[in-house]
């Protein structure tokens, strides 16, 4: 159930990532007529910077409960 629970946080992240990233303007940094390219720097961007979001999150909220089993004993 866990494993579940990350695996859809991650994909939920990789989403907002792509969205967030829709308003940055690739065309001024990449030749002209190279929209597949930009469509795939967007897709890859979003996965890193997705994954890595959600795992900063994931792990903040496992050391959360950690902490907090540690001081209940």
């Amino acid at each position: 159930m866990q494993s579940l629970f990350q695996f859809l946080f991650t994909l939920i992240c990789v989403y907002m990532a792509f969205w967030s990233l829709q308003n940055v303007e690739f065309e001024k940094f990449i030749v002209k007529d190279a929209q597949r390219q930009i469509q795939l720097l967007r897709a890859f961007l979003a996965i890193i910077v997705g994954y890595f979001v959600a795992n900063f999150f994931l792990t903040m909220g496992n050391l959360i409960i950690s902490f907090s089993e540690s001081f209940q004993r």
